[in-house]
Parts: structure tokens; C-alpha cells; sequence
């Protein structure tokens, strides 16, 4: 049986991340008009903080997890729709999901770019 792919099913922005799980919950229900005890294993809501460099991920069962970006800058829309891919128990590989994200831009608009580094000869 095939196990269910990790995906980011509703977007919560200009969220006060100091909420905890009552204030996410109430928040996903008022902004997206969605029931965070209707997730279901491999789904996930996405809270993004006003400036767009903070973020935490609702999942079912009720575990949060909250990320940074550590450079301060806004996340890569491409990248967050893949974190959930990029989550390993507490911990969240964003460079991960992005690197991935930008690989796969690229492969759409240059056909046959691979990802991998070229070197020079001399």
C-alpha cells in the first residue's frame, strides 16, 4: 500500500505565531474556514507570520512545529508547499525543501537541467 504524501492542505498568513494550539486551531477555523481535527495523517495547515519568515505547521494528532527562516528572510512559496516532504521528526529541512523547489523550476523551464554542479575544464 502506497503511504500518503506529506502536503500543506490549507494556508493560514499574517498569523501571530505566539498562538499555541487553541489560538491556531481558532485561527484556521475563523481565516480558512477549516476544522484542524479534520486533518488527517500526512496533511498539514500552514501558519505564516505577517512578514513571511516564521512559520508553524498544524498536524493531525495536534503537533506543532514551528521553523525560522534563518537568513530573515520571506520563505520561497515553491519550497513550503514542499516542507512537509523535508519533515523528520522535530525537525524541519527547509533548505531542503527549497533547494528541491528551485531544482524543480529550473527542470521545468530549462529541459534536461539536472541539479548537479558542472565544473569547468582547463
Amino acid at each position: 500500500m502506497k503511504s500518503p504524501v506529506n502536503r500543506v492542505i490549507c494556508w493560514v498568513f499574517n498569523t501571530d505565531l505566539r498562538n499555541g494550539h487553541d489560538g491556531l486551531a481558532l485561527l484556521a477555523m475563523k481565516e480558512a474556514k477549516f476544522s484542524v481535527a479534520d486533518l488527517k495523517c500526512g496533511q498539514f495547515v500552514l501558519f505564516l507570520n505577517r512578514r513571511l519568515n516564521a512559520m508553524k505547521i498544524y498536524t493531525a494528532g495536534s503537533g506543532v512545529f514551528h521553523h525560522k527562516n534563518r537568513d530573515d528572510r520571506p520563505y520561497n512559496f515553491h519550497a513550503l508547499q514542499l516542507v512537509p516532504q523535508f519533515m523528520k521528526g522535530a525537525e524541519i529541512n527547509y533548505d531542503l525543501a527549497l533547494k528541491t523547489a528551485v531544482t524543480g523550476q529550473f527542470e521545468k523551464m530549462y529541459p534536461g537541467f539536472s541539479g548537479q554542479g558542472t565544473s569547468k575544464k582547463a
